[in-house]
């Protein structure tokens, strides 16, 4: 999903229908943020290499899954309703729980390939406790 399509469905979600250029930018903001918290657990926390998405036809990082790109538009509206009235806060922590529900789901690299290594029979499990 590209930062563009990104940002229509925050506007979607959000309700936010004004053509403003400040709160595109700080949105755009939001979004980098939330794919570096992904790519921070998918990377075992080593962000070498990882480029922020700069423009509308930018996607994040090949290495975060398709599927958890829905999360970085959730943590996006977290941080855009997190300051605002207690009505607002409450809807802001939905989003958050949402985000941390892929984001614990989401394995790391290094367990995708220590379960490939597992599956080619590369690694065996040996039972210590068996006679």
């Amino acid at each position: 999903m590209t930062l563009e399509r990104m940002f229509e469905r925050w506007k979607e979600q959000s309700a936010y229908d004004d053509e403003d250029s400040a709160v595109e930018e700080r949105i755009h903001e939001f979004l980098s943020e939330g794919a570096n918290e992904l790519a921070f657990k998918r990377l075992d926390g080593n962000l070498t290499g990882l480029a922020d998405m700069a423009n509308d036809s930018d996607s994040p990082d090949p290495r975060i899954p398709p599927w958890t790109h829905p999360a970085i538009v959730d943590y996006a509206l977290y941080l855009w309703f997190r300051d605002g009235n207690p009505v607002k806060q409450q809807r802001a922590q939905a989003y958050l729980a949402r985000f941390q529900d892929v984001l614990n789901r989401m394995p790391t690299l290094r367990d995708e390939h220590a379960k490939a290594a597992m599956a080619d029979g590369r690694w065996t499990l040996k039972n210590l406790y068996a006679d």
